[in-house]
């Protein structure tokens, strides 16, 4: 049988370690420099370097919405198939809705990024 001072020991230790475990995880997730603020990184670009960053930034914010926008595609087709397009066209019209806007967004997004290229041709170093 096990005494009650062990299992509280036992919890406590337990207890002690997901924590440990935790702090662990947030200090790995930090790793490497963050980049700045985006408003920030804006408003002090000055080199190309800065411009080319600025340029990359968007480029991957381009991507993950053209992502967002591909998935959307797939949920109205998957709605479309399924017994939800009988019941509510309203997830049809919903999905193509968001697709479009992500689409939108990839365009405003990638055309940042060709502004800030352009810019970095003429920035000096």
């Amino acid at each position: 049988m096990t005494k009650p001072g062990n299992v509280y020991r036992r919890f406590s230790f337990a207890v002690v370690l997901l924590a440990f475990a935790v702090s662990l995880a947030g200090c790995a997730s930090g790793i490497g420099p963050r980049p700045a603020a985006l408003p920030q990184s804006i408003e002090s670009a000055r080199t190309r370097a800065d411009h080319e960053d600025l340029a990359l930034r968007f480029v991957r914010e381009a991507e993950s919405l053209r992502a967002k926008a591909d998935e959307h595609e797939r949920m109205v087709d998957s709605y479309g198939r399924s017994a939800y397009a009988i019941a509510e066209a309203n997830f049809v019209a919903h999905c193509a809705s968001l697709a479009r806007r992500y689409r939108e967004a990839e365009a405003a997004n990638l055309a940042l990024a060709r502004m800030h290229r352009e810019l970095a041709a003429k920035a000096l170093r």
